[in-house]
């Protein structure tokens, strides 16, 4: 159903340069043949709002200012972009009484004043502004499927989810840009992020993969595919990413906490101390290697080192859970009853705000 939906609402190469060439013509102020391009696209696409909305400015640039109205009563309630309807009510000398915050919105989002056109999808990015996340993401789909080969509006809807933590629509409007555009890395890069957020490992991996085909030396590109491939503990895949990003970058100390932290995991614990050490040498503000340094001496019995390292990961982030965590088992073993029960409680505590903030 949805195969024939796309089938039925896609633009054709033939449609999108008919509309483009409308709004040549409505530019250089010949309304009637622009009126007469947007007609035809709306006889195919009746729910295409955007050529609606430029065909209502073209009648009213014409004189026919009620024929511009009947035009956009036609869209209705089922479509997000009424929002670009209600501005154009607006524009066209309609009062919306207490909207002025949407208005200054829609505004700022779009630079009407400047008798520029509205782009496909710019009423996603407004719903997304707002914090209407499901509508936008409708209205993307359908935008999408209107017109599958605009690369810059998916670029832009697929920043703008990514921004708003919506990482499928990010992922399904990044696969648009780069199907129709394989040498973007910077988009490859983001749909790899994306995938992550979604724990598709193994596709995060492949497109980090093409992104590194483009470019081969990004350390965050190969952190990020160690990552994934830490993920489906592909250990030494993901360590021999950590030793090229440590080669291209020697004073970060990611490479080597994430070598340590996949050492640890491997449960070659000298080598894991070694790297992480490195790391909290590197960055002694780093927190997430002294936690992992932490695991790593209760692994090695050796208690004082464990309560040392893990109070000053802590104390430079207050809301580590994990190692509050390990801090409480350490505390026990070492006959800290009161200090293990405090430390166990603030772990429970912000792991409850945690499931909070994804709920």
């Amino acid at each position: 159903m949805i195969a024939i939906l796309a089938l039925m609402l896609t633009l054709t190469p033939e449609q999108r340069q008919q509309l483009e060439g409308a709004i040549e013509t409505h530019l250089a102020g010949e309304l009637a043949s622009a009126e007469m391009g947007y007609r035809a696209v709306l006889e195919q696409h009746p729910d295409f709002v955007p050529a609606r909305a430029y065909l209502a400015e073209a009648l009213w640039l014409a004189g026919r200012k009620e024929e511009a109205r009947q035009t956009l009563v036609q869209v209705t309630e089922k479509h997000p972009e009424l929002l670009l309807g209600k501005w154009l009510r607006f524009h066209f000398g309609d009062d919306l009484g207490a909207d002025e915050a949407l208005l200054q919105r829609l505004e700022s989002t779009y630079p009407f004043a400047q008798r520029r056109f509205i782009a496909t999808g710019t009423a996603s990015l407004i719903l997304v502004s707002r914090g209407e996340t499901a509508p936008a993401v409708d209205d993307f789909r359908r935008v999408s499927m209107l017109d599958p080969d605009d690369v810059r509006t998916h670029r832009r809807l697929a920043l703008a989810f990514a921004e708003a933590r919506l990482a499928l629509p990010a992922t399904e409007a990044f696969e648009r840009v780069v199907s129709a555009m394989p040498q973007d890395r910077h988009s490859w890069k983001q749909l790899g992020s994306s995938y992550l957020v979604l724990q598709r490992w193994q596709s995060a991996i492949d497109a980090f993969e093409n992104a590194l085909g483009l470019e081969r030396d990004d350390v965050g590109v190969l952190l990020a595919q160690g990552y994934a491939l830490e993920r489906l503990a592909e250990l030494d895949e993901a360590l021999e990413r950590y030793r090229l990003a440590s080669r291209l970058a020697p004073t970060a100390y990611q490479p080597q906490f994430r070598m340590g932290r996949a050492f640890l995991a491997q449960h070659k614990l000298d080598r894991a101390e070694r790297a992480l050490t490195k790391a909290t040498e590197l960055d002694p503000n780093a927190a997430r290697p002294l936690g992992f340094l932490g695991e790593l001496y209760l692994k090695k019995k050796d208690l004082d080192k464990a309560i040392s390292v893990l109070e000053q990961a802590v104390r430079l982030e207050a809301d580590y859970l994990e190692a509050f965590y390990y801090l409480s088992q350490a505390y026990q073993r070492g006959g800290r009853t009161a200090d293990a029960r405090a430390a166990i409680e603030t772990y429970e505590r912000l792991k409850r705000e945690k499931r909070g903030r994804r709920e």
